[in-house]
């Protein structure tokens, strides 16, 4: 059987030894599809000061799931001294260079993403993948990610049994773009996926509560009225 081009092999465990340390010139930063979801979205639009919407609207595309690029190709927020939102970066910015997969099993694996040719890392065994990532401070983004990935498929799901179109956005193919990328007029059905703060305002509105200030209670309160909301769908859908 023919081995796929560019094909990733997922054969390293936490243990496997590994270090990395960034010589921050910013070559991976440039013609990358940068996937965010709802927690990283939420970080950055507070890292920037916005509302979530704001943040949707001005620095994403593909449906509020990709970072933009700039003309250059570069990273949207990639400036004169490397990344301007380091402390709030994406998940899979924490995770370069290594990509990692969960099998149905729940057993995690990682794979060595192939760098720039001019990449000024320091590359090595010192450490362990798992030491890596605890480096990179990547476990709340796996846990919110794991919570919304329940809830994702429980939305598309219930989409689909109500008749309403799941075809989503097509993905960024990575090369840089000639211009930067018009803001996406977002889907007014799917909205509250990723407008977290209009949805968690609509939340306490209903109930007369205040908005939590917290990022992790407001987040809490995202994926209640994320399920209540989905719930509505499918009465809605099923008395149509």
């Amino acid at each position: 059987m023919k081995k796929k081009r560019n094909s990733l092999l997922f054969n390293l465990r936490g243990r496997t030894r590994f270090s990395f340390v960034c010589g921050i010139c910013s070559k991976c930063c440039y013609g990358k599809a940068i996937r965010v979801g709802p927690y990283e979205i939420v970080r950055i639009a507070r890292h920037l000061g916005l509302t979530t919407g704001r943040f949707l609207s001005k620095y994403t595309e593909q449906g509020g799931t990709i970072l933009r690029l700039t003309s250059d190709g570069s990273c949207v927020f990639l400036g004169p001294r490397g990344c301007q939102i380091h402390a709030d970066r994406p998940y899979v910015c924490r995770l370069y260079p290594l990509a990692r997969r969960v099998d149905e099993k729940r057993k995690e694996s990682f794979a060595r993403l192939p760098l720039h040719p001019e990449c000024r890392s320091l590359r090595g065994r010192e450490a362990t993948i798992q030491a890596y990532l605890e480096a990179q401070a990547v476990e709340p983004f796996i846990e919110f990610n794991n919570r919304y990935e329940t809830i994702f498929k429980k939305m598309l799901g219930i989409l689909v049994k109500t008749g309403v179109s799941t075809k989503m956005p097509r993905r960024a193919t990575g090369r840089a773009s000639q211009r930067p990328a018009e803001p996406p007029k977002m889907p007014r059905l799917l909205s509250p996926w990723l407008d977290i703060d209009a949805a968690v305002a609509a939340y306490c509105r209903k109930r007369k509560r205040k908005v939590p200030r917290r990022l992790e209670d407001a987040l809490e309160l995202h994926i209640r009225a994320m399920n209540l909301w989905l719930e509505e769908l499918k009465i809605k859908g099923i008395s149509n």
